[in-house]
């Protein structure tokens, strides 16, 4: 069995995984702002050609994070019932409630989409 500490780091990475894809994916926008001097448009310039490859990857894995997340925290709520009901530094309340915000934010921000940055970056 894993030592509560992975497990209780493994569930607030779970948690804030919507938090971390706003985060990286605007700093992303922001830095093709200081980069062109303007803010990037659809098809101007290909996000891939800013020369950002690490940070374009890690948006690209994070994204994938945010659906992985989604699956693994229903099943971590259903566990908690059976098995990490000793892991008690771990809020799930509060897990739920930060996860959810920040969950609809990223549905916001991705339906909204103000500035056209999320068709700017699929292009």
């Amino acid at each position: 069995m894993l030592k509560h500490s992975i497990w209780l780091k493994l569930a607030w990475t779970i948690t804030l995984m919507p938090s971390i894809y706003l985060v990286l994916f605007y700093s992303y926008v922001l830095r093709a702002r200081l980069v062109l001097g303007r803010w990037p448009i659809p098809y101007q310039p290909d996000p891939q050609e800013l020369g950002f490859d690490f940070h374009y990857r890690l948006i690209a894995f994070s994204l994938l994070g945010i659906y992985l997340s989604l699956f693994a925290m229903v099943v971590i709520f259903i566990l908690r019932f059976e098995y990490l009901q000793k892991i008690r530094k771990f809020s799930y309340s509060l897990a739920a409630l930060i996860y959810s915000i920040s969950f609809i934010l990223y549905l916001i921000s991705f339906y909204a989409d103000p500035g056209d940055f999320w068709e700017w970056f699929m292009d």
